[in-house]
């Protein structure tokens, strides 16, 4: 054996021992919960009912988490959700810079820039709404401000709930400015 040999050799002795693998990190990186079960990236969702599109999703970026204890879908990137009639008339559109939906809750959680528009022209801007999909209602105890298309501005401090259309809404402590039509 040349030294040469004999130093690849010792070396890679050296490199094994040295080589330490707590088994509890390997396990906590490579445990299937702590991966998402589904990955996407610019996806489009369309949610159809008898041939009809009643709703467009589009994101980013999705995680979907189905292996948790309480396993949900994360939207870190975003999310837009678009509402149609059945001929094809946007009736609501929805964003926020970040979501997450907690699946046996039926319970969307909406954060940061978050933005409903109406077919009225209603725009209802806050930081932070929540979705619950079986009651089809919007709410939030966090303030909420809506812009009217004739100028109007409404604020709620204490909370805002609203049908899934954001058509009919209450506010909880409310103030602002309405302006009427003379007619």
């Amino acid at each position: 054996m040349t030294n040469s040999h004999k130093f690849i050799l010792i070396l890679f002795v050296f490199s094994l021992l040295a080589c330490k693998n707590d088994i509890e990190v390997v396990n906590k990186l490579t445990a299937d919960n702590n991966l998402p079960q589904l990955k996407a990236e610019n996806m489009e969702i369309i949610y159809s009912d008898s041939g009809f599109v009643k709703l467009k999703t589009f994101t980013p970026l999705l995680e979907s988490y189905t292996q948790k204890e309480k396993p949900y879908s994360e939207f870190k990137q975003g999310i837009k959700t678009v509402s149609y009639d059945r001929f094809q008339k946007v009736t609501s559109e929805m964003s926020a810079k970040y979501a997450i939906y907690l699946i046996n809750e039926n319970l969307w959680e909406l954060k940061n820039n978050v933005v409903v528009k109406n077919i009225n022209g209603e725009t209802l801007t806050t930081e932070h709404l929540f979705f619950q999909e079986d009651k089809e209602i919007l709410y939030t105890k966090e303030f909420v401000m809506i812009l009217n298309a004739n100028g109007s501005k409404i604020t709620g401090k204490g909370g805002f709930e609203s049908n899934l259309g954001f058509t009919e809404y209450r506010f909880v402590d409310v103030s602002g400015k309405y302006n009427f039509n003379n007619n």
